[in-house]
C-alpha cells in the first residue's frame, strides 16, 4: 500500500506539490487566525486589567458598544456594600470627522457621566491627560470633548480648535494619552449631549463602570450583582 502512495505521488509530482502547497496554505492559515485572536484576546485582557473596578455590561456582550443594559440599575448598584462609585457609559460609533467618512481606524463616542466621574478614586481617561484637562461640570450639556492624542494627530487637531463630529462641532478642551488601541479611540462628551446626537434611549445605557471601595472583594461584589440581577 506505501509503495504504491509513493508510485503515485512520484508519477504525478505536479498534483503532488500542488496539493502540498494547498495543506501548507490551509495550516498556516489557520495558525495565523489562532495567533490573532489570541492577540486580540490579550489586549482585551490587557486592557480591561487596568481598571481597578468592575465593568457591568449586557451578558454575552465583548464590548461596551454592544451592551445594553437598563440605566435604573445604577441605583440598585449604588445600594451595594462596598460601592465608592457607578459610573453610566454610553457607546456610539462615529461615522464622520471633519469631512471625512470613518472606517478604519474605527472611534467612538463616549457619552461619559461627567458627575460620577469625579467620584471615581481612579478614571482612566481623565488620569491619562497630558494637555489641556478633563471635562468637568461646566461641560455638562456642552459641546465640548477630550480626544487621544491619537486622533488630534490624524486630523490635525489641538486643544482649543473645534472638532466636527457627526455633524456637531465640539471645541476640544483636553487630549489624552492611554498607548492602547482600544482605549485611545475615544471621543469623549457629555453623555446628555452624546444621547441627543445619536438618539440613544433615555432609559438604557451600554455599560456601568463600578468602583469598589476596597473595603469588600471584587469576586464577593460580583456575585451579590449577579444574584441583584439574575446573571
Amino acid at each position: 500500500m506505501l509503495r504504491f502512495a509513493f508510485r503515485n505521488l512520484l508519477s504525478r509530482p505536479a498534483r503532488s506539490l500542488l496539493s502540498l502547497l494547498g495543506l501548507t496554505v490551509a495550516i498556516a492559515g489557520m495558525v495565523g487566525l489562532f495567533s490573532v485572536a489570541e492577540g486580540i484576546d490579550a489586549m482585551v485582557g490587557e486592557t480591561f486589567g487596568r481598571f481597578p473596578g468592575l465593568l457591568v455590561m449586557q451578558k454575552g456582550a465583548p464590548i461596551p458598544l454592544f451592551s445594553r443594559v437598563p440605566k435604573a440599575w445604577a441605583k440598585e448598584i449604588e445600594a451595594l456594600p462596598g460601592i465608592n462609585a457607578v459610573s453610566a457609559e454610553i457607546w456610539v460609533r462615529v461615522n464622520r470627522v471633519n469631512d471625512k467618512d470613518i472606517i478604519s481606524p474605527p472611534r467612538f463616542l463616549f457619552g461619559a457621566d461627567i458627575p460620577a466621574h469625579y467620584r471615581l478614586k481612579y478614571s482612566v481617561y481623565k488620569d491619562a491627560i497630558y494637555k489641556g484637562r478633563y471635562l468637568d461640570d461646566s461641560d455638562v450639556d456642552q459641546a465640548r470633548t477630550v480626544i487621544s492624542r491619537q486622533i488630534a494627530r490624524e486630523f490635525e487637531v489641538d486643544v482649543g480648535d473645534s472638532f466636527v463630529v457627526n455633524g456637531v462641532t465640539f471645541e476640544i478642551v483636553g487630549l489624552y494619552h492611554c498607548g492602547s488601541l482600544l482605549l485611545d479611540v475615544a471621543i469623549i462628551a457629555d453623555q446628555s449631549l452624546v444621547r441627543r446626537m445619536s438618539l440613544f434611549d433615555p432609559s438604557i445605557v451600554c455599560s456601568f463602570y463600578v468602583e469598589p471601595t476596597g473595603e469588600i472583594a471584587n469576586d464577593e461584589l460580583v456575585e451579590w450583582m449577579q444574584e441583584l440581577f439574575h446573571d
